[in-house]
C-alpha cells in the first residue's frame, strides 16, 4: 500500500530495463525488482511490469518469469477483493 516505495522500485526497474544490460547480476537485480513490486497492492508497478514481461533478449527469461508473477499475483488479489476468488 505504499505508493511513493512501489513507484521508486518501477522507476529503479524502468532505469534497468532501458540500460538494457545482459549481465547476470543485472538480471538478477530486474527480476528481483519485479517480485518486490509484485508484493505491494498499489497499480504504481503495473506498467513497467508488463514491460519487463515482454522483454525479448535471450538472457532475460528470468526477469520475463518474475515480471508475470508478480503481474498474477497483482490480478489475483483484485479478484479477491472483488469477490471473485480466483483460487476457488
Amino acid at each position: 500500500r505504499n505508493a511513493r516505495g512501489a513507484r521508486s522500485l518501477a522507476d529503479r526497474l524502468e532505469t534497468e530495463i532501458e540500460a538494457g544490460s545482459t549481465a547476470a547480476e543485472d538480471t538478477k537485480l530486474r527480476g528481483f525488482l519485479c517480485r518486490a513490486l509484485g508484493e505491494f497492492e498499489v497499480p504504481v508497478g503495473l506498467p513497467v511490469l508488463v514491460k519487463a514481461a515482454d522483454q525479448r533478449e535471450e538472457k532475460s527469461s528470468e526477469v520475463n518469469q518474475a515480471a508475470l508473477e508478480a503481474l498474477a499475483l497483482s490480478a489475483e488479489r483484485k479478484a479477491d477483493r472483488a469477490g471473485c476468488g480466483i483460487r476457488n
